[in-house]
């Protein structure tokens, strides 16, 4: 499967988070959001920031980079995955805890399919989360237009429906993939038998 570098999604999710505590990506599987989460890694560097992909982790991950924050001055970013496994694993409130435990500098970008959880809506009410819901994580007309000219040169406009098909979906690209291979072979196909 072809990754896109989400360049500008990622410059606009980095540029909010001066402004915001929190970012929380929304949307159903299939939207790229742990892919976005290992190119803002990227984007952020590994240093300054800690992956954290599982309510099963220990909290005591969070407490030790607080302290290694302190100690260098950088502002620590925490990438937070499956964010409805803390709802269900009935973790989200040590999660919480240690997001009051922490530095008022540190900056928290979540994942996740459910609804922002009861427990963060106060920071919503204070205006300190911005929500990127499935009409931002959309691919871009611009991104579209390079995945097309990069990949699929000869099918824009087979990939466009397939992009309208999906609502903009990200693992899009995994159906577009199959589509195109059923049709090379079956243009293969047709080109053997015409030379017969």
């Amino acid at each position: 499967m072809h990754i896109i570098m989400r360049n500008e999604l990622i410059h606009d999710i980095l540029s909010e988070l001066k402004k915001k505590k929190m970012i929380y990506l929304e949307a159903p599987c299939g939207w790229g959001k742990t892919v976005l989460l290992h190119q803002l890694e990227e984007a952020i560097g590994r240093e300054n920031c800690t992956v954290i992909r599982s309510a099963d982790i220990e909290m005591n991950l969070m407490t030790d980079t607080n302290k290694e924050q302190k100690e260098n001055g950088e502002p620590k970013i925490f990438l937070v995955d499956n964010l409805g496994e803390w709802v269900v694993s009935g973790s989200i409130e040590l999660l919480v805890n240690a997001i009051q435990n922490q530095s008022q500098e540190c900056r928290y970008i979540f994942a996740g399919r459910i609804p922002l959880p009861a427990q963060l809506l106060p920071y919503k009410l204070t205006y300190q989360i911005t929500i990127y819901g499935k009409n931002r994580l959309a691919y871009s007309e611009k991104e579209l237009g390079e995945i097309c000219a990069d990949h699929y040169q000869g099918h824009r406009e087979q990939i466009r429906d397939l992009y309208e098909a999906c609502g903009g979906m990200p693992l899009f690209l995994t159906v577009a993939e199959n589509f195109l291979e059923g049709m090379i072979a079956d243009d293969k196909s047709t080109a053997s038998q015409q030379m017969l």
